[in-house]
C-alpha cells in the first residue's frame, strides 16, 4: 500500500528544490508609502574648480528637507520619505542648479559625483543719494548649526522653527535686496549701507548695460558705465560707476 505521507512529503521537498534551482525569491516586504526609509548621497564637482564646502542642498516635494556639503563637496540625506522631489544645490555667488528626482520607498541613491555649471556675478558701489531713491526688500535667512533653514508658516502666518536639538547654533542673517535689470533681465541685487552690491547667478555671456527703476517716477538709473560687460563663469566682474 502506498504511504500517501511519504508522497506529500516528496513533493514538498521537491517543490523547495525547484524554487532554489530556479533562483526565484519572494517580493521585498510591504513598506508603507509614508514611511521614511530611503537615504539620498551625491557630490558635486565644478570646472573650473571652486571651493563647494558648505554648499546648500535642498529638497522640496510635499515634504522639504536642507544640508550643506562637505569638505569635500559631498552630501547626504536619510529617512526619506518617497515621492518626487526639486534638487535644489545653491552657493552664492556662481552655483545655483535644480533638476527633479524621485525617490522610491526604502532604497540607498547614490547620485555619485556631479559636475555643477558656474555661473558668474558683478560687483561694484551705488551712491547715497542714488541708493535712497531705490525700492528695496529685507529678506531674512535663518541657519540651523550651519544649514538653511526651510520655514514653515502657521494659518496665523508667524514663523515655525522646528529645533532637533536645545543646542543648536542659531545664526539669523538680513539682506537688503534691490530689484535689478541686466539687459531688461530681472536680477535681485544685495546690497548693504554702504551702497555695495553684488548680483550673482549671472550666466555667462556679453552683456550692454546694468540699470535699476527707481519705485516711483520709473525712471532708469545705470549703475554700471562699463560697456560691453562680459560675464565669465566662476568670474565676478567689478563694474564701474557712472559719474552721473
Amino acid at each position: 500500500m502506498i504511504n500517501r505521507k511519504v508522497i506529500c512529503l516528496s513533493g514538498i521537498l521537491l517543490y523547495v528544490f525547484l524554487f532554489l534551482l530556479t533562483g526565484c525569491d519572494f517580493e521585498d516586504p510591504y513598506v508603507p508609502d509614508y514611511a521614511g526609509s530611503s537615504t539620498l548621497t551625491g557630490g558635486l564637482t565644478s570646472n573650473p574648480p571652486i571651493n563647494l564646502d558648505k554648499t546648500q542642498v535642498l529638497l522640496r516635494g510635499e515634504d522639504s528637507f536642507s544640508t550643506i556639503t562637505d569638505t569635500k563637496g559631498e552630501f547626504s540625506f536619510r529617512d526619506l520619505p518617497p515621492g518626487d522631489y526639486i534638487l535644489f544645490v545653491q552657493k552664492s555667488p556662481y552655483i545655483q542648479e535644480n533638476f527633479q528626482i524621485s525617490i522610491p520607498k526604502s532604497r540607498e541613491i547614490d547620485l555619485g559625483k556631479f559636475q555643477v555649471s558656474l555661473k558668474g556675478a558683478v560687483t561694484g558701489y551705488i551712491p547715497d543719494e542714488k541708493l535712497a531713491t531705490l525700492e528695496g526688500e529685507l529678506e531674512i535667512v535663518i541657519y540651523i548649526d550651519g544649514t538653511p533653514l526651510i520655514i514653515d508658516q502657521s494659518e496665523d502666518r508667524d514663523f515655525i522653527i522646528d529645533l532637533k536639538s536645545t543646542k543648536s547654533d542659531i545664526d539669523i542673517q538680513a539682506e537688503t535686496k534691490i530689484n535689478v535689470y541686466i539687459d531688461d533681465e530681472f536680477y535681485s541685487a544685495k546690497v548693504n549701507e554702504d551702497g555695495n552690491f553684488i548680483i550673482d547667478f549671472i550666466p555667462p555671456g556679453i552683456y550692454n548695460r546694468i540699470w535699476i527703476r527707481l519705485n516711483s517716477t520709473g525712471k532708469i538709473i545705470p549703475i554700471a558705465s562699463d560697456s560691453p560687460i562680459i560675464i565669465r563663469s566662476g568670474e565676478t566682474r567689478l563694474l564701474k560707476t557712472p559719474a552721473n
